[in-house]
């Protein structure tokens, strides 16, 4: 179920609570991120010192100049090259802190949100069963993480924890050259300033998030162009795909334009008040000057160099607060990345407590499932040869997004000398019944006990799968485990199992079986090749059963008659589901399902058209 749930995001209190799960995601505990995050602190903090004596600097050249002392202009020339020297140095350091804090809270996140998107098959149910609202999945943990990372190490961190040491030291700073008046004058500059940019930068995380959905949807549109273009031009579609892809583009280029002129005015008052804060700092020294007479007594020669020196302090207190009003649009960005990050980490979370399934291949024992019932620490039995490894008892199923019930009451037992086939019309609940078995989907009611991959169940199904990434042949027939976990004494046997399907010649295609390939093998093969290569995973793990969802449905019938004969010669036992009549002569019995969820169970000598 997708639910076409459009959510909008603005700079609220969902925007802390987001701030709040997103802290948990990249601070897990104190390690690089944290020790990053406080030396990048420190550096900038260190930056903004030697800023401060370089800007003193400018004084000390005024008063060279306006008193002609040649000897003290190249002294004060030379220390402020030194200082802008440190300081240049002091802003490099900062700006490679915090790259290198963006990689490590971007890695963070990513992990912990792999660690929640790939456990207990949540990954399943959000793409396949109910997706809750949650739009393009991949591209939140990618993109948005990317961005928000990006955002909050290189713009928002060395701005908003380090504000509080300038703010204080320049405040103070302030008060000493013209009192409480100055200060109260440029607070109350920064507070109109922020009261402005609140209502200026809520629509930005509202468009920005409209901005990275239709983002997503136009890059998975063509990303299925890409993956289906043989299967496109076979059907002439060039037309459709072109209008569709031309749609996608016009709904992200209205939301592009939005979020463009929703933040000229936030663009316009950033700049005046960056601008404006140059003629403040000079306003307000008519008050020490002309009303308070504070340098009544000074020499002239010597006013340019208090003024100068003045004019940096308070203009530094107004530029630390307009760093943080000039954050108001990456804000307002940042608030849509992170309440879609925070959507997804919620979602997840819910599907894993809601959805037991245990997808972990190095799992040896079996397990029974009780339908309706809370599964976790069920009784585990060890998978011997000769017992039932798949027993269905009293199973009732139907999709879990829906009401109703496919099949009531189904009691079924298989072990790994049986050979059973699942036969029926289309949309009977053929495959439906697998994904019960494979605990994707939950069981209304009933008892489902079953045994684990690799010395239990392995599950083929209707779709051949070959993960992407460029991987070796080897890689693709050991799947779903690494290669390296496997001896190089194994190669040999792979070898004998690829001439025995017919597909010796991938070895020569891909020049090595160890060895990663220049293409995907998806696109690379045909779809009888695919499940070709799909068997031979089967025949490298050696499972007590296989479930054969249509798993043989592009193979001519000598093809199939080769594939179930290797599965008998290695003494594996299978469960087909299929509507060929050639099936028929590979199995034992035949489980019938028919409309209306009627079941029935016989053996295949007494065949039933």
């Amino acid at each position: 179920k997708h639910r076409p749930i459009t959510k909008d995001f603005h700079f609220n209190w969902r925007f802390f609570r987001s701030c709040y799960h997103l802290w948990e995601l990249i601070y897990p505990s104190f390690e690089w991120a944290a020790l990053l995050t406080l030396t990048t602190i420190a550096t900038a903090v260190g930056r903004e010192v030697v800023n401060y004596f370089s800007g003193l600097n400018l004084g000390k050249f005024y008063s060279a100049l306006v008193g002609g002392d040649q000897a003290a202009f190249w002294v004060v020339f030379t220390s402020s090259t030194l200082w802008y020297i440190a300081l240049c140095g002091m802003i490099a350091i900062v700006k490679f802190l915090a790259s290198c804090l963006y990689i490590s809270i971007r890695r963070n996140a990513v992990q912990r949100l792999h660690s929640l998107y790939f456990d207990n098959g949540v990954f399943y149910k959000m793409n396949c069963v109910d997706d809750q609202g949650i739009d393009n999945p991949d591209q939140r943990i990618t993109q948005d993480v990317e961005k928000a990372c990006n955002l909050l190490a290189n713009s928002i961190i060395p701005v908003v924890l380090l504000c509080p040491f300038t703010i204080g030291w320049y405040t103070y700073r302030t008060f000493t050259i013209s009192g409480w008046f100055g200060v109260v004058s440029v607070y109350g500059y920064f507070i109109v300033g922020t009261v402005i940019n609140r209502f200026l930068i809520s629509p930005l995380a509202k468009w920005s998030a409209r901005v990275e959905r239709a983002e997503g949807d136009f890059r998975y549109k063509h990303v299925s162009v890409r993956d289906h273009s043989e299967e496109a031009a076979f059907y002439k579609a060039s037309t459709f795909e072109e209008s569709e892809t031309d749609r996608l583009f016009w709904n992200l280029f209205y939301q592009q334009r939005a979020l463009i002129f929703w933040k000229l005015p936030a663009d316009f008052f950033q700049t005046f008040f960056n601008f404006f804060g140059g003629s403040l700092s000079y306003a307000l020294q008519v008050f020490p000057i002309f009303i308070f007479n504070s340098y009544a007594d000074v020499d002239p020669n010597d006013l340019p160099t208090i003024i100068s020196n003045n004019s940096f302090v308070l203009i530094y207190l107004i530029n630390s607060f307009t760093n943080l009003t000039d954050l108001a649009t990456n804000i307002g960005e940042f608030a849509g990345y992170i309440q879609r990050i925070t959507e997804f980490k919620e979602v997840a979370l819910c599907h894993g407590r809601n959805l037991q399934i245990d997808l972990d291949p190095s799992d040896l024992l079996g397990v029974q499932i009780d339908g309706g019932k809370d599964n976790e620490g069920a009784n585990f039995d060890e998978v011997n040869e000769g017992k039932n490894i798949v027993e269905l008892s009293g199973v009732s199923y139907a999709p879990p997004t829906e009401d109703g019930e496919l099949v009531s009451q189904l009691t079924v037992s298989v072990s790994n000398s049986d050979r059973l086939l699942i036969t029926g019309p289309s949309g009977v609940g053929k495959t439906s019944l697998l994904r019960c078995m494979a605990q994707l989907w939950p069981i209304r009611s009933g008892s489902l006990k079953l045994g684990y991959f690799p010395r239990g169940v392995m599950f083929l199904p209707q779709r051949p799968y070959f993960p992407v990434g460029r991987l070796s042949l080897k890689q693709q027939i050991v799947f779903p485990i690494h290669q390296n976990e496997v001896p190089l004494e194994e190669d040999e046997r792979i070898t004998l199992i690829l001439h025995s399907i017919g597909l010796g010649r991938l070895i020569i295609t891909a020049g090595d079986l160890s060895n990663n390939v220049d293409f995907e093998w998806q696109e690379q093969l045909s779809p009888g090749e695919q499940q070709r290569l799909s068997l031979a995973r089967v025949l490298f793990h050696r499972p007590s059963l296989v479930v054969l969802d249509e798993a043989t449905a592009s193979l001519s019938e000598l093809a199939e008659k080769d594939a179930y004969s290797l599965l008998t010669l290695e003494k594996i036992g299978y469960l087909s589901t299929g509507h060929r009549s050639s099936l028929f002569q590979y199995h034992d019995e035949v489980l019938q399902i028919d409309q209306g969820g009627r079941v029935t169970l016989y053996p295949t000598d007494e065949i039933r058209y």
